[in-house]
Protein backbone atom coordinates (compact mmCIF):
# COMPACT_ATOMS: atom_id res chain seq x y z
CA UNK A 1 0.00 0.00 0.00
CA UNK A 2 3.12 2.36 0.96
CA UNK A 3 4.65 1.26 -2.38
CA UNK A 4 1.44 2.88 -4.46
CA UNK A 5 1.34 6.26 -2.71
CA UNK A 6 5.25 6.48 -3.29
CA UNK A 7 4.01 5.54 -7.10
CA UNK A 8 1.50 7.82 -7.54
CA UNK A 9 3.97 11.01 -6.17
CA UNK A 10 7.05 9.50 -8.64
CA UNK A 11 3.73 9.86 -11.54
CA UNK A 12 2.43 13.24 -10.82
CA UNK A 13 6.13 14.14 -10.57
CA UNK A 14 6.09 13.46 -14.63
CA UNK A 15 8.71 10.43 -13.01
CA UNK A 16 8.56 6.47 -13.17
CA UNK A 17 8.87 4.56 -9.99
CA UNK A 18 11.32 1.11 -10.69
CA UNK A 19 11.17 -1.49 -7.97
CA UNK A 20 14.22 -3.67 -7.52
CA UNK A 21 15.77 -5.57 -4.38
CA UNK A 22 19.56 -5.00 -5.37
CA UNK A 23 21.96 -3.08 -7.49
CA UNK A 24 22.34 -5.92 -10.23
CA UNK A 25 18.62 -5.70 -11.23
CA UNK A 26 18.67 -1.83 -11.83
CA UNK A 27 21.85 -3.02 -13.85
CA UNK A 28 19.93 -6.13 -15.43
CA UNK A 29 17.79 -3.57 -16.79
CA UNK A 30 20.18 -0.91 -18.76
CA UNK A 31 19.12 2.06 -16.45
CA UNK A 32 22.16 4.58 -17.54
CA UNK A 33 23.39 6.24 -14.15
CA UNK A 34 22.72 9.71 -15.19
CA UNK A 35 18.92 8.57 -15.28
CA UNK A 36 18.70 7.28 -12.38
CA UNK A 37 18.14 10.53 -10.02
CA UNK A 38 17.01 9.01 -6.43
CA UNK A 39 17.03 5.59 -5.05
CA UNK A 40 14.58 5.26 -2.08
CA UNK A 41 15.58 2.29 0.15
CA UNK A 42 13.23 0.79 2.49
CA UNK A 43 14.71 -0.20 5.57
CA UNK A 44 11.71 -2.50 6.60
CA UNK A 45 12.84 -5.25 4.01
CA UNK A 46 15.54 -6.84 6.31
CA UNK A 47 16.86 -8.82 3.15
CA UNK A 48 18.91 -5.51 2.43
CA UNK A 49 22.77 -5.23 2.33
CA UNK A 50 22.78 -1.74 3.42
CA UNK A 51 26.48 -1.29 2.77
CA UNK A 52 26.30 -3.83 -0.34
CA UNK A 53 23.34 -1.71 -1.97
CA UNK A 54 24.30 1.57 -0.95
CA UNK A 55 27.89 1.06 -2.25
CA UNK A 56 26.66 -0.72 -4.96
CA UNK A 57 24.28 3.08 -5.69
CA UNK A 58 27.58 5.00 -4.59
CA UNK A 59 30.02 3.29 -7.24
CA UNK A 60 27.55 2.35 -10.54
CA UNK A 61 24.99 5.19 -10.07
CA UNK A 62 27.11 8.25 -8.40
CA UNK A 63 24.68 11.03 -9.47
CA UNK A 64 22.22 9.00 -7.68
CA UNK A 65 20.71 10.22 -4.17
CA UNK A 66 19.88 8.30 -1.94
CA UNK A 67 17.36 8.02 0.48
CA UNK A 68 17.00 5.48 3.09
CA UNK A 69 14.02 5.44 5.51
CA UNK A 70 12.43 3.15 8.04
CA UNK A 71 10.50 2.44 11.17
CA UNK A 72 11.29 5.22 13.97
CA UNK A 73 11.77 2.65 16.56
CA UNK A 74 14.16 0.65 14.30
CA UNK A 75 17.33 2.87 15.50
CA UNK A 76 19.69 0.62 14.33
CA UNK A 77 18.27 0.35 10.52
CA UNK A 78 18.42 4.01 10.66
CA UNK A 79 22.10 4.28 11.99
CA UNK A 80 23.30 1.70 9.47
CA UNK A 81 21.70 3.52 6.79
CA UNK A 82 23.05 6.79 8.13
CA UNK A 83 27.09 4.52 8.36
CA UNK A 84 26.27 3.05 4.80
CA UNK A 85 26.76 6.14 2.99
CA UNK A 86 22.61 6.96 2.33
CA UNK A 87 22.79 10.70 1.62
CA UNK A 88 19.03 11.35 3.09
CA UNK A 89 18.06 8.93 6.78
CA UNK A 90 14.25 9.41 7.75
CA UNK A 91 12.15 7.74 9.70
CA UNK A 92 8.85 6.36 7.48
CA UNK A 93 6.65 8.81 9.07
CA UNK A 94 8.97 11.80 8.64
CA UNK A 95 9.51 9.98 4.38
CA UNK A 96 5.62 10.38 4.15
CA UNK A 97 5.15 14.04 5.24
CA UNK A 98 8.07 15.27 2.83
CA UNK A 99 7.28 12.97 0.11
CA UNK A 100 6.37 15.12 -2.94
CA UNK A 101 9.64 17.33 -1.69
CA UNK A 102 11.86 14.85 -1.71
CA UNK A 103 11.07 12.82 -4.64
CA UNK A 104 10.43 15.58 -6.83
CA UNK A 105 14.02 15.96 -8.98
CA UNK A 106 14.70 19.54 -8.73
CA UNK A 107 14.76 19.14 -5.18
CA UNK A 108 17.92 16.67 -5.16
CA UNK A 109 20.59 18.72 -3.87
CA UNK A 110 23.15 17.50 -6.40
CA UNK A 111 21.68 18.82 -9.60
Amino acid sequence: MFQSRVSSVVRQGGNELIVVRNVDMLRDRSIPSEELKIAVLDLSLKSIDLDEVVGGLKRDYPATFVVAYGAHVDVEALENAQRAGADLVLTRGQFDRDMACILAVESNPRQ
